[in-house]
């Protein structure tokens, strides 16, 4: 268990970025600044001078007290038909132990995290 311990904590962060780069951006401008008013986030994107965009994360929750357990958190699928559109909960499952044993719920907007202890698991054997 230290082992893991010692590869870092987990984290539920989201990066956004602009699918194009507008054609009056400047160098060291932060792209999602330019989103105030249509999406809150603290993430940023931010315009280099060889054209590239660095991206710095924004944290959706405080794992400290490994409420989505230790071992980590599985997004569900994703719905690429989706893609693009505001959205304000996301949904996965946490691992306390080596198999999932909750299901969470994150408001991306608020950031409240709701989770359900899953106590028992059930399995069929084919």
């Amino acid at each position: 268990m230290q082992q893991f311990k010692e590869a870092g904590e987990n984290e539920l962060a989201r990066f956004v970025f602009p699918i194009k780069l507008p054609r009056d951006a400047t160098v060291g401008e932060d792209l999602n600044k330019r989103l105030a008013g249509k999406l809150q986030t603290t993430a940023s994107a931010v315009l280099k001078e060889d054209g590239s965009v660095w991206l710095e994360k924004e944290l959706l929750i405080d794992n400290s007290d490994e409420k989505i357990g230790f071992y980590g958190f599985e997004f569900p699928r994703y719905n690429y038909a989706l893609n693009g559109l505001p959205y304000s909960y996301l949904y996965g499952n946490g691992f306390g132990t080596i198999l999932p044993d909750r299901i969470i719920k994150v408001n991306v907007n608020t950031k409240d995290m709701k989770v359900l202890n899953i106590t028992f698991f059930i399995f069929q054997i084919i």
